[in-house]
């Protein structure tokens, strides 16, 4: 699924073999879906502190999500996203974020969910830093 994910990465059985030999700097943990002994899904999580909008704090962050194309639309990924709040939130982290998806319309950039208040921020890197400032902080219902 990693190479679906990342088809241009050359050293993904070499990067697997050392997240489980526990000598992968990041992923620090790697959350998965299964349907009747098939993975369908995956999370690679990390908490990093160099967040745009976020610089310095805790923030769990998603750094790839995959849901095999066929299996897509079964609220697959929104339970991983679901799961992966959490833990976040177990490793005592203020958000969580990723530079995947969401930011979907609004071009390329970092979106960011702070885990107490449930303000949304996305840092788009087309903008201009005023621009950017104006996007952050929004509150939004975030269903998951």
């Amino acid at each position: 699924m990693r190479c679906e994910l990342w088809p241009d990465g050359d050293d993904h059985a070499v990067e697997i073999a050392a997240f489980f030999a526990g000598t992968l700097a990041e992923p620090d943990t790697v959350l998965v879906v299964e349907d009747g002994g098939l993975l369908i899904g995956f999370a690679e999580l990390s908490v990093r502190r160099d967040v745009a909008g976020l610089e310095g704090k805790f923030t769990g962050y998603v750094e790839g999500l995959f849901v095999r194309p066929g299996l897509r639309g079964r609220d697959v990924a929104w339970r991983l996203l679901v799961a992966s709040r959490g833990w976040a939130r177990g490793r005592g982290c203020v958000a969580f974020a990723s530079d995947r998806g969401w930011a979907g319309d609004c071009g390329s950039g970092v979106w960011w969910v702070n885990l107490t208040t449930s303000l949304v921020g996305f840092v788009l890197s087309h903008l201009s830093a005023q621009q950017r400032g104006a996007k952050m902080g929004h509150p939004l219902d975030v269903a998951f």
